[in-house]
């Protein structure tokens, strides 16, 4: 079990996740309690082409696990979807209604999912370390789809 201050390998999504995280407790304290406070209680399982990640989270911390097979929350997408919405590309209702981003779980829990993202994107905007962490995203993003 890894604590959000582990570091998976730099190319996985769950590395950037976890970058993006530490950024967010190092810089933005407020915001990352806030981030805690929202998911506190579940599991969440995310999958980004095929990358498969599980995150237990607790009022004041979020770890890393393994993917949980039954879990509060799943969350599959791919890394186009997640920068065709950083660019405003595609709007979240049409990535969901494309199934491009698909969602499983109660409705008290994607509530929660969904406050939570807004917490953290709040965060994203204010964090002088997410313009170089979403760069390095985009570089390997277009490194796993042979571009770079």
């Amino acid at each position: 079990m890894r604590s959000s201050s582990a570091s998976p390998p730099e190319a996985s999504f769950a590395a950037f996740l976890a970058e993006s995280f530490a950024a967010l407790r190092r810089d933005l304290p407020w915001i990352f309690e806030r981030l805690c406070e929202r998911l506190a209680h579940r599991e969440i399982r995310i999958e980004v082409d095929g990358e498969a990640l599980g995150l237990r989270c607790e009022p004041h911390d979020i770890h890393f696990v393994e993917a949980p097979p039954s879990p509060d929350v799943l969350l599959r997408t791919d890394r186009r979807t997640i920068l065709d919405l950083v660019d405003a590309q595609r709007t979240l209702l049409e990535a969901l209604l494309e199934e491009r981003l698909v969602v499983l779980a109660r409705v008290e829990d994607v509530i929660a999912l969904h406050d939570a993202v807004q917490t953290y994107l709040h965060g994203a905007v204010r964090d002088r370390a997410f313009p170089a962490l979403l760069r390095r995203f985009r570089q390997s993003t277009a490194r796993a789809a042979g571009l770079a």
